[in-house]
């Protein structure tokens, strides 16, 4: 598996994480977010990473532990998701 597809994955596998209230938590997080000035605008990565090519992926790879960090708490997740995370990690 090629670092794109990787990085897409695991995109699309953390946004399907997210609860009702985590998506509107990330997307105004995401909305406010300051990038470089170099950078372009990327669209919703909700509703959008399958257009998203390897640059942008890369660069959404980047910012997304500091996004995360900004919103992310316990009901930003699916409640039977943090369930199974907490199970296959031994915590409770």
């Amino acid at each position: 598996m090629r670092l794109q597809e990787k990085i897409g994955r695991l995109l699309k596998l953390t946004c399907e994480l997210f609860s009702r209230e985590g998506e509107d938590n990330f997307i105004e997080i995401w909305k406010n977010f300051e990038i470089p000035k170099r950078w372009s605008r990327l669209p919703n990565p909700i509703t959008h990473y399958n257009s998203f090519m390897m640059s942008d992926l890369l660069r959404l790879a980047m910012i997304m532990p500091f996004l995360l960090n900004q919103f992310l708490k316990e009901s930003s997740i699916k409640r039977n998701e943090t369930a199974m995370i907490q199970q296959r990690i031994n915590a409770f």
